[in-house]
Parts: C-alpha cells; sequence; structure tokens
C-alpha cells in the first residue's frame, strides 16, 4: 500500500437533524471526543475526521471499535503492523493519511502570521526564507514549513516533547533533518490540492501516492 491522503469536507454537517444522526454512528470514544469540544467549529471537523477514519478502517476490513490510543494520545489497531493512519483537521477539512508504514499528517488553514513567530518556531534558514517572503507567499510558507514539521512529529509521537525548531526540514527534497532520530528515515510529501491550505504527509518510506485519494463532501 502506498500512503494515501483522504480528505472531507466539514459542511454537510452544519445541518444538526443530520449532525446528531452522524454522531449516533461512530464510536463511543470518537462521540465523547466531539461532546467534549467547546466550539461548533471544532465538533464539525471532530466528527467529520471521526467519520472518514472509521469508513476507511471499515473498508480494510477492520472494526472501528477496535481502535484504541497509546500512551501519548495517538489512534492504532492493536496488533495491527501493516495498517497506520493519522488524522488532522483545520478551517473546513478533516484530512487523514493511511499507510502500511507510520505516518503523521498535518492540514493548516492559512491565515494572517506575525512578524517575528517564525523565529519563535522555526530554525534559523527557515526564518529567513519566509522574512525574505512577500505578500501571501509568506503566510504560505509559514504553514508549509508548519505542517512539514507537524506531520514529522505526529509520525514520530513526540507531540509534546520535540520544539519545532528543535529540527530542521527541506521542502525541497522533502526529507527531515534530525540528529535524535538520526537512524530512521522520514519522507515528506506536501499536497496543493486545496487553495489557502497546506498539507504535509510524513512517512518512514517514500511510497506516496502523486495526488490526493479522494475528496469527500458528504458520508
Amino acid at each position: 500500500m502506498s500512503t494515501e491522503l483522504y480528505l472531507i469536507h466539514t459542511g454537510f454537517l452544519e445541518d444538526e437533524e443530520l449532525f446528531s444522526h452522524k454522531l449516533k454512528q461512530v464510536s463511543k470514544e470518537r462521540r465523547e471526543r466531539v461532546e467534549a469540544c467547546r466550539l461548533k467549529g471544532d465538533r464539525l471537523r471532530s466528527l467529520a475526521g471521526g467519520l472518514l477514519l472509521e469508513e476507511l478502517v471499515r473498508q480494510y476490513y477492520y472494526s472501528p471499535e477496535d481502535l484504541s490510543r497509546d500512551e501519548k494520545g495517538k489512534l492504532f489497531l492493536p496488533g495491527e503492523d501493516t495498517f497506520y493512519f493519522n488524522l488532522s483537521h483545520s478551517g473546513d477539512y478533516a484530512a487523514c493519511a493511511i499507510s502500511d508504514c507510520p505516518v503523521g499528517v498535518d492540514i493548516q488553514q492559512f491565515r494572517p502570521v506575525k512578524d517575528g513567530l517564525a523565529k519563535r518556531f522555526f530554525q534559523y534558514q527557515e526564518t529567513e526564507e519566509i522574512r525574505e517572503a512577500k505578500g501571501k507567499r509568506k503566510e504560505e510558507l509559514f504553514f508549509r514549513y508548519w505542517t512539514a514539521k507537524e506531520s514529522y512529529i505526529k509520525l514520530i509521537g513526540d507531540g509534546l516533547k520535540r520544539e519545532l525548531n528543535s529540527f530542521s526540514v527541506c521542502l525541497e527534497s522533502g526529507r527531515v533533518e534530525d540528529v535524535k532520530e538520526e537512524q530512521e528515515d522520514a519522507y515528506l510529501k506536501e499536497y496543493f490540492c486545496l487553495e489557502d491550505y497546506a498539507i504535509t504527509i510524513a512517512a518512514r518510506n517514500n511510497q506516496f501516492s502523486r495526488f490526493v485519494k479522494k475528496i469527500i463532501y458528504r458520508l
């Protein structure tokens, strides 16, 4: 299996009756996470991501009820070492990456970036590239770096322990330079299928689907 990207738009869940109906269809764990969200947008994204993931799990002949979380909170299928996945959401979309190797995904909707923010999170050469960019290119670069780094952190499972400026990424080559993880390869793949969004997958091999597998507008 190559590493594949699926996207789902949250718009169909704006209908309150449909939202309630779909909420009853997801696993108990996902339902509790959706209900714990305080903001409407977060509830829509959490439910959409859960629906997408559970549909993909069923397509590969697993049960959503078998999904579990490790000590770091990352979802996985116990006892399964050939089916990996990861979720992310932002704006009006949720993203799910699936693979036969460990994987991480991050999606971010573009928004204005304050001066100096890149210096806080990124390494010098990355910060300089963003600083020299003009207009919309500046925020585009910022979020391309951000999703590349976040997807990598999700791949290695160190979300709360690693600072984004503790390693570097090369957008051109799709590689990560991380002295703490140099014994294992990591590859990055960017997808440019949505206007005003940055999307990156990080995986342990470079067998990525060239294009997004599917964009879903209703489940």
